[in-house]
Formats: C-alpha cells, sequence, structure tokens
C-alpha cells in the first residue's frame, strides 16, 4: 500500500505540482583533517581535457552545460581517477537562474549532490556539504539548497548538516514541464516556462 502511494504521490509532483523545500545554513560542523584531504573545490570553466576526461560519465553533461559560466563550483570527493562524490556550488556574480529559481548575488546555493551507490553510508555525502558550507562561510556568502519533498536521504543530510527549511518551493507543471515557481515566507511568483 505505502508502494502505490509513494508512486501516485511521485507521478503528482512529476506532472502537476512538484513540492520542494529550502534549506538555509548557518552553523559549520568542523570537518576533520582527514576528511579534508578527500576534498576540494574547483572551478568548472578551468577544468583541462585531462580532468574531464577522468570525470563521471553522469556528471559530463552538466559540465557542458554549465562550464561556459564562471559561477559554477565543482566540489568532489576523492581522488582525480576515482571520484566518491561530488556537489556543485552555484555562486554567481549576477542574479541567474538554475532549476527555476534565482540564485541572487552574495548567494550560493547547492545543487547536484551525488555519492556512487558502492560508497553511500560513509558520511560522503555530509563531508561535501560541510566543505562548501565552510567554503561560503569564510567569504561571509549565505549558502542554501533545495531539496524535494520525496528525497527523504537528501532532506536527513541537509537537517544533519545544520540545515533549516525556512522556505517552501511549488512548481507548477503543464504537461510535465515548470510553468510557475511559487516561493513562501516572502511568497515570490515567478513565471518559469521559459527560463
Amino acid at each position: 500500500m505505502n508502494d502505490v502511494i509513494f508512486r501516485a504521490s511521485k507521478l503528482f509532483n512529476n506532472y502537476f505540482i512538484k513540492t520542494r523545500y529550502i534549506f538555509y545554513y548557518n552553523k559549520v560542523n568542523d570537518l576533520l583533517d582527514s576528511e579534508r584531504k578527500n576534498l576540494r573545490i574547483l572551478r568548472l570553466c578551468d577544468l583541462e581535457a585531462p580532468f574531464i576526461e577522468n570525470l563521471p560519465k553522469m556528471l559530463i553533461g552538466k559540465f557542458h552545460s554549465l562550464s561556459e559560466k564562471k559561477s559554477w563550483l565543482l566540489v568532489t570527493y576523492g581522488t582525480d581517477c576515482s571520484f566518491k562524490g561530488y556537489m556543485l556550488l552555484h555562486l554567481p556574480k549576477k542574479i541567474e537562474w538554475y532549476d527555476s529559481l534565482p540564485t541572487k548575488i552574495c548567494e550560493a546555493r547547492i545543487c547536484g549532490l551525488f555519492v556512487f551507490p558502492e560508497f553511500r553510508g560513509k558520511g560522503i555525502a555530509g563531508q561535501l556539504v560541510r566543505f562548501g558550507i565552510e567554503y561560503c562561510s569564510k567569504r561571509e556568502i549565505e549558502i542554501w539548497s533545495v531539496v524535494e519533498k520525496l528525497n527523504s536521504s537528501s532532506m536527513t543530510t541537509m537537517r544533519k548538516e545544520g540545515g533549516v527549511t525556512k522556505r517552501k518551493n511549488y512548481l507548477i507543471k503543464i504537461l510535465s514541464r515548470n510553468f510557475i515557481s511559487i516561493c513562501t515566507n516572502p511568497i515570490n511568483i515567478y513565471f518559469v516556462y521559459r527560463k
């Protein structure tokens, strides 16, 4: 029965109204030196061909679509030849749109947090998030993320790393395409069909 309810919720989420939570981070949980040695931040637009060839296939598509902008950073866990996880940070110098929401000046948005299945359950996602929060807090940049209501594992990670839900985002869809993006607290309504 629960599986049927979950599938129905997912269908409604994908084709009609998607509910997402917006997390903000004030607190920084310190990274251990042993954790820090596996983490690094690279500017997507500066990555060179040998490094790109070693990227996971699923990241290459994102890389090509975002690498022309200087506002994207890649946070990696692992070595050049062996990625265990990664996260994208969006830090624009002017307002830029991504996934039906704007990232403003002096803001950073956590996007695309991913840990390969064989490395899950080892705290890598949390270390990536902490590293991003630490990077932004040193630069006095407000950091936030968006998590879909149905993504319980990401919700747990974000809360564990000090994320506080201050806003909700509702994506109104027509034929499964985002049409209107509504944020609460304060209320903002964006027409996003062409963005």
